[in-house]
């Protein structure tokens, strides 16, 4: 029998058509979810605005979306589990489990990753802004009965954030710095907070992401407004500093001010091309640069994170659209106002 969903397909930059798909044959080991709810990412906004993200670019129309919770609706014949009718959040990651980083605990790495909603793979992988998507059962991680299609929506994101706090490892005691107040930076204060950090500075170009940031548990707040604020950031003392937003400036900003012998993570994707490093800096005050990419076996500590009530995932949700209305939810992403814009199905 042929079964017929639709879906926001990105066919280039500002152009998505909801489009009507034929849904494939469930495998032995997959399930089919009717995704409730689907957050849009920074990366989704930059396939949008550009065609690309990072040093991905499409190459063909596909799917967007990876940040998503839905019900199991059908099961393949080997799949025992979820089961039929099952709330799930869905980790979009799907590794190969047999290479040197997936056996090492590092499936992020995996260089066989199909993950959805991404063009870092051809073809690309169809993504969650969907009325159904085929995933493997094991992506698919059991919600308790009280959380929202929305708080389950942000798992993914909220994995990301734990993964970031992991990159660093001793986050209790420890003086955080994090730049950029986007919805995983507000994720990773409470991250921090929940984790015990002692002290968390947040730095962001908008008053209110400041503020929100603060709500969320940080424990000081820089307008990010050049020197003046550079010279204060110096006199912290960070252990660390996450960098979030994927600037350049901000980069150079956090192995400026993080402490002598101190770690900066770098979280937020980068430009493809090269970037300056202040080299004698990163020499004599003997500083350790760590990246930060999506996420490895962190999910289900988020969702635990969430599902606890430790965490107030609600407090990034912001505007809520159709499935019909997709290129509107995308283009009111790109606002400075928005925060996190779901669509839910």
């Amino acid at each position: 029998m042929t079964i017929k969903y639709l879906a926001a397909v990105l066919h280039g930059p500002r152009d998505l058509r909801v489009e009507e798909r034929v849904l494939p044959d469930l495998g032995p080991t997959d399930v089919l979810v009717r995704v409730r709810a689907a957050g849009i990412c920074g990366s989704d906004i930059k396939y949008w605005t550009t065609g690309k993200a990072g040093i991905y670019e499409m190459r063909s129309p596909f799917v967007l979306g990876h940040e998503g919770a839905g019900e199991v609706v059908a099961v393949g014949g080997a799949a025992t589990e979820p089961r039929l009718g099952a709330r799930v959040a869905i980790n979009p990651g799907r590794a190969c489990r047999d290479c040197m980083f997936c056996l090492t605990g590092q499936s992020n790495l995996c260089t066989n990753m199909r993950f959805l909603g991404s063009a870092s793979t051809v073809p690309p992988v169809d993504g969650l802004i969907s009325e159904m998507v085929v995933v493997d059962a094991r992506q698919c991680h059991p919600l308790p009965v009280s959380m929202s299609w929305l708080d389950a929506a942000l798992v993914e994101p909220t994995a990301v954030a734990v993964h970031a706090a992991q990159r660093f490892g001793q986050v209790l005691g420890a003086r955080a710095l994090v730049l950029g107040a986007g919805p995983i930076g507000l994720l990773l204060v409470q991250v921090l907070r929940a984790a015990g950090a002692a002290c968390i500075a947040v730095s962001d170009l908008l008053d209110d992401r400041c503020r929100r940031a603060l709500n969320c548990g940080a424990d000081q707040a820089y307008p990010a407004n050049g020197s003046e604020t550079r010279d204060m950031l110096r006199t912290e003392a960070f252990d660390v500093v996450f960098e979030m937003s994927g600037s350049p400036a901000a980069h150079a900003l956090a192995l400026d001010v993080v402490r002598r012998g101190g770690t900066v993570v770098q979280v937020g994707s980068l430009p493809a091309h090269a970037i300056d490093i202040p080299g004698a800096a990163l020499m004599s005050k003997e500083l350790n640069i760590l990246g930060s990419f999506r996420f490895a076996s962190a999910f289900d500590t988020a969702l635990r994170l969430v599902a606890s009530g430790r965490l107030r995932p609600a407090a990034l949700e912001s505007q809520q659209f159709d499935l019909v209305q997709a290129a509107e939810a995308l283009e009111c992403a790109t606002s400075a106002e928005a925060l996190k814009v779901h669509i839910t199905i």
